[in-house]
């Protein structure tokens, strides 16, 4: 590897598949090599080994890695700000005691992160799996590579589009191929987040889940819907008055068919 271009791999994993990308430079990334590695993946009990081999191979020699997660393999929750918690330990506590009381599940078993905005009435919380990330920590260690960054992928796209979502009162949609992940931001918190497994055809599903959704969140239907991980679609389309699409278009040089592959691989630098 050159010492004057740095290669950056970007991994997406997913329930039945890793997708892989080598990409140079910074400013006008271009690919090197991919790959879309077919495996059963169970979360509680990773085996890596096709991941590792690619891992392995010269076409990917690299010095980073992103590692993004499909949000069917964790699992998002919102929990409220109590009054009377005394330090962030308490806080993390409380946090726990609400993933375990939601989903039936042993929160050691978890790695729990949350947003911790200042000022916010609730907050956004994801959970990953424990054995699954320092699983994908082993492999990235051994394969030499520094871990930039392991983000499920509703997270990493709010962070890329970060700049243009609404400052209060809006929805959130993160699209996969086989999966939706919705949820609404008020002006002082989220009120919910779910991921909607085999939801596929946005345009006509998205209008009915935020209507579902509304209600179990108890807020209102109408909203400002910004919706990433669309590819081939009009970047600046507009199909509603109030839905827009972010990063709808393909990846430079590359057609639909290769955009929709490695989507969920290249979402942190996804143009």
């Amino acid at each position: 590897m050159s010492l004057f271009r740095r290669n950056t791999l970007y991994v997406g994993l997913e329930p039945d598949r890793a997708s892989v990308v080598c990409l140079a430079g910074l400013r006008k990334p271009r690919v090197l090599a991919d790959t879309s590695i077919p495996f059963a993946l169970d979360p509680r009990a990773p085996l890596l080994g096709p991941l590792i081999e690619a891992l392995a191979d010269p076409a990917f020699k690299a010095s980073e890695i992103h590692l993004t997660l499909a949000d069917t393999l964790v699992r998002y929750f919102v929990t409220e700000a109590k009054l009377g918690v005394r330090s962030r330990a308490e806080l993390e506590e409380t946090i726990a005691a609400h993933f375990e009381e939601q989903f039936g599940l042993p929160a050691g078993d978890w790695m729990i992160s949350a947003d911790l905005e200042p000022g916010a009435d609730a907050y956004l919380a994801c959970a990953v799996p424990r054995a699954l990330v320092e699983a994908l920590r082993g492999a990235c260690a051994g394969a030499r590579l520094r871990v930039a960054g392991m983000t499920p992928y509703a997270v990493s796209e709010m962070n890329r589009w970060h700049r243009r979502l609404p400052g209060r009162d809006f929805w959130f949609a993160a699209a996969a191929p086989r999966s939706l992940t919705l949820g609404y931001r008020a002006r002082t918190g989220w009120r919910g987040m779910r991921t909607h497994a085999g939801a596929a055809d946005v345009d006509t599903q998205l209008a009915a889940l935020a209507q579902r959704d509304a209600l179990l969140h108890g807020v209102a239907e109408v909203a400002p819907v910004r919706c990433s991980g669309l590819v081939g679609q009009p970047v600046h389309g507009t199909p509603s008055a109030t839905l827009l699409r972010l990063g709808a278009g393909l990846w430079p040089g590359r057609g639909e068919a290769w955009s929709r592959s490695y989507r969920l691989a290249l979402s942190g630098a996804w143009p």
